[in-house]
């Protein structure tokens, strides 16, 4: 089962990865299509050039005018394009057809360039016209070739971004499902935890967090005036003689409660097994145990006088570090021991001199 998980893991991770490299190459490759696609872009623009700016030319040779500026621009133009580079960057196809055409446009040009220094000298312009029209048609084919490539590397460059896109959104879903199942291992974790760390019966820190509260101060020296208290119930025993053992789970379910809501403000609390409760203040003073001790028990007593079922008889001891040269956690928790067993102690034998609690011998009675 265990290496059906790591496999279903490892397939997991294998995928994130993939597309991972995936969108880093694609990224690249759209990067790289960005660039092409500025490169067409110049090219088609060149070829448009040659073909108007040709045409410009013979308009003002036809007209009698002189135009050398114009004339050295269509050459650097159309050298550009043989070059397959210009001042703003690549230009070009490697299309054999864009190429036939490139060669045709500068054979063309040289012929027009010769029927132009011709006419220059003779005035006769017949020829010029004609080969004017067959270097637009030539020109014209070129741009037209320029455009189809460009408006193919386009579609290239746009079914690249839409994979692009899909690899993407597919790595987002991929993370988002790893988050859900992070979330989800988060949410068990601390689901077990708790339950790790909680007493079931009584929702209260359970022996092992009484321990790691142990640990927490065992090395600690001086201790952060610490005060230790032990509680325990007096009468458990004979509840779960005369009521049973739940009505026993429901005295110690009882207890717990008044003693989480006692200790609430000042610090921890749990059940350190059976009926023993085991508790920790820190920065505390006579006066704070004082408090606490008191409330605890007008809590007890006002539960008494509500519950018809069972009293709630507990002995408490308290002890602060500060009562002690050099305590330490143990030596606290040994005090606070001794404390309860002298308060139980008295306890019993108060109630040897009392009749007992008339609730269980209304039960008994009963």
């Amino acid at each position: 089962m265990k290496g059906r998980e790591n496999i279903k893991v490892f397939g997991k991770n294998i995928v994130v990865v993939a597309l991972f490299v995936g969108l880093t190459v694609m990224s690249v490759f759209s990067f790289s299509s960005v660039q092409v696609v500025r490169g067409n872009a110049r090219t088609v623009n060149h070829t448009g050039l040659v073909r108007g700016l040709g045409q410009r030319l013979v308009k003002w040779e036809l007209a009698g005018r002189r135009n050398s500026a114009l004339e050295s621009r269509l050459d650097r133009v159309i050298e550009d394009l043989e070059v397959g580079q210009s001042e703003d960057g690549p230009l070009g196809f490697a299309d054999p057809a864009y190429q036939r055409g490139l060669e045709g446009v500068r054979a063309q040009w040289r012929e027009l360039e010769a029927a132009i220094g011709e006419a220059r000298r003779t005035g006769e312009t017949g020829a010029l016209f004609d080969l004017s029209e067959s270097f637009f048609e030539t020109a014209d084919t070129l741009t037209g070739i320029a455009e189809r490539l460009s408006e193919q590397n386009a579609d290239l460059t746009l079914s690249l971004r839409t994979i692009l896109l899909a690899v993407a959104g597919a790595l987002l879903v991929c993370f988002l499902l790893q988050a859900c199942e992070s979330m989800q291992l988060l949410y068990q974790n601390r689901f077990l935890k708790e339950k790790a760390t909680r007493d079931p019966t009584t929702s209260l820190p359970n022996r092992w967090s009484c321990d790691l509260q142990i640990e927490k101060y065992r090395n600690m020296s001086p201790l952060p005036d610490l005060m230790c208290f032990i509680a325990d119930l007096n009468n458990l025993k004979k509840v779960n003689d005369t009521l049973g053992h739940a009505a026993g789970d429901r005295l110690i379910v009882a207890f717990a409660r008044i003693l989480a809501d006692a200790a609430a403000p000042y610090g921890f609390v749990g059940r350190n097994g059976g009926d023993e409760f085991l508790g920790f203040f820190e920065k505390s003073d006579p006066e704070r145990l004082r408090r606490f001790h008191e409330k605890l028990r007008e809590s007890v007593d006002r539960y008494n006088e509500t519950n018809d079922e069972f009293s709630i008889r507990f002995a408490f001891g308290g002890v602060l570090s500060s009562e002690l040269e050099d305590a330490s956690v143990y030596t606290l928790i040994n005090m606070a021991e001794q404390r309860m067993y002298r308060d139980k102690a008295a306890a019993k034998r108060a109630e040897s001199l009392d009749p007992g609690d008339p609730k269980q011998q209304q039960r008994q009675g009963d």
